[in-house]
């Protein structure tokens, strides 16, 4: 795992499409929280045909949902900054009108930001919202301070704080679109043929790698990682073999292999030291170009003229 958290830190993060500059700037939010600033510890919950493109399809051309970004009161003030600097800064929002510039959705879907009582982000299909609980940052940083302090790390040092706070960036910005391929699936009636979790994680890591923001992938595959080993350090307790999510260690795997399969130069030592064997690194491969058209062909006939997503 501390391979991992060096080895991020040779990322070159590269320029590319639509999405870029509003990732950038969601992240550059979460980063200027101090993460340091701590709450009392809630509960963390769970989460809850042929297709050819038809630009004149009546049901897309009629369809005039538009994504919209609403932010609750809050009950504790711990996050009055926080939700401050999302509502100066407007990156969801920003957010927002470039997925309305891209995706033909048939209902309004609401961004809800704010204090949930609950460690969580979802998609609730009866509101058509998906909520980001500002608590889940809070775990987050909880996650990765853990993990310097057990390495006998100053947690107040200034490039402490500053990892700390790019990794809890990236694994919000995994978090949104994960919890958004939730919310395509469903708005869209998008066929999945497997776990709709390990589907959405893959459509997460597949969008961040399409517009080269890997770290950001990676980073959410680090929080799965640490969260594993405290899976294990209880091992006495039964793991939820039975939960709708993959294990946090396969979670941590099949995020690093697709993340590789996309560009297996740039990572092949990463994988190599992770410990994924020649023959699994040869199927990441074939995995991420084949995962990758079917959700371009899935979504096409949802996309507006001249635009795209992945």
């Amino acid at each position: 795992m501390s391979y991992l958290f060096n080895y991020l830190q040779s990322i070159n993060i590269k320029l590319k499409i639509f999405l870029l500059v509003s990732i950038l700037a969601l992240c550059i939010i979460v980063i200027s929280i101090n993460p340091i600033d701590k709450q009392t510890p809630v509960k963390l919950i769970g989460n809850t045909n042929e297709i050819i493109r038809n630009r004149h399809n009546s049901n897309n051309v009629d369809a005039t949902g538009k994504f919209q970004v609403i932010y609750t009161p809050l009950q504790r003030k711990h996050f009055i900054k926080r939700q401050e600097r999302f509502q100066k800064y407007q990156s969801f929002e920003k957010l927002a009108q470039k997925l309305n510039r891209v995706l033909i959705m048939p209902n309004d879907v609401k961004i809800v930001l704010g204090d949930c009582g609950a460690v969580n982000a979802y998609y609730k299909s009866s509101e058509h919202s998906i909520t980001l609980c500002y608590e889940l940052i809070d775990r987050f940083t909880d996650v990765f301070m853990e993990y310097y302090q057990s390495r006998e790390l100053n947690i107040n040092e200034p490039e402490i704080v500053n990892k700390v706070n790019r990794r809890v960036a990236g694994t919000t910005v995994f978090t949104f679109f994960h919890e958004l391929g939730h919310t395509l699936i469903e708005e869209l009636d998008l066929p999945v043929t497997g776990k709709e979790e390990d589907t959405v994680d893959e459509f997460s890591t597949i969008l961040l790698s399409e517009l080269g923001q890997e770290f950001a992938a990676l980073a959410s595959a680090i929080q799965f990682g640490l969260s594993g080993n405290l899976e294990m350090e209880n091992v006495s307790q039964d793991l939820s073999f039975w939960d709708e999510h993959s294990l946090n260690y396969q979670r941590f795997y099949n995020i690093i292999c697709l993340v590789y399969g996309k560009n297996p130069k740039e990572y092949d030592v990463l994988v190599e030291n992770i410990g994924i064997p020649p023959e699994r690194q040869t199927t990441c491969r074939i995995d991420y170009n084949k995962k990758l058209k079917a959700w371009r062909t899935i979504l096409n006939p949802h996309l507006r003229e001249g635009m795209n997503l992945l």
